[in-house]
């Protein structure tokens, strides 16, 4: 019964640690889908000029 009453903790777990990661990169996509892209030093979505990828950013 110890196992079931952690699942939750878990999960939410797991899902803190990676929502940041998912937030950025469905971000980033709406970006890209609306013709922009994603500038990952102002962590904005830029229509004039295209920007490099960059793995490791601080955008949230």
């Amino acid at each position: 019964m110890i196992g079931v009453s952690l699942l939750p903790i878990v999960i939410g777990l797991i899902v803190a640690l990676f929502w940041p990661s998912i937030f950025s990169a469905s971000t980033v996509k709406v970006c890209s889908n609306n013709g922009g892209s994603f500038n990952y030093e102002t962590c904005k979505c830029d229509f004039k000029k295209e920007h490099e990828v960059k793995k490791a950013h601080t955008c949230k």
